[in-house]
């Protein structure tokens, strides 16, 4: 996991494997195939530098049209997730 706004870089590597994330398309700009661009670029990206796979996840409450657009894309579902959190304040 490399750092970025959305998280603070902890994590672990699959070798291997990229990671596509945060994808997002303005609602003036969306049904325009730009997402499906965005995705075909973080492939290219990730075959060049040799990856063999590509992960991504999905929101729950986004899942049906998200789901469709990366199974467009040649993503397919292979598992499911529960995320779980707890304030841990001082």
């Amino acid at each position: 996991m490399l750092p970025s706004r959305h998280s603070p870089g902890w994590g672990y590597a699959l070798q291997g494997s990229g990671a596509t994330s945060f994808i997002s398309v303005g609602a003036p700009w969306r049904r325009r195939g730009l997402a499906g661009a965005l995705i075909a670029r973080a492939l290219a990206a990730q075959r060049d530098a040799g990856m063999n796979e590509s992960v991504l996840g999905v929101d729950a409450d986004n899942a049906h049209d998200a789901a469709r657009l990366y199974e467009r894309c040649g993503f397919r579902v292979t598992q499911r997730n529960m995320v779980l959190r707890k304030p841990v304040g001082r």
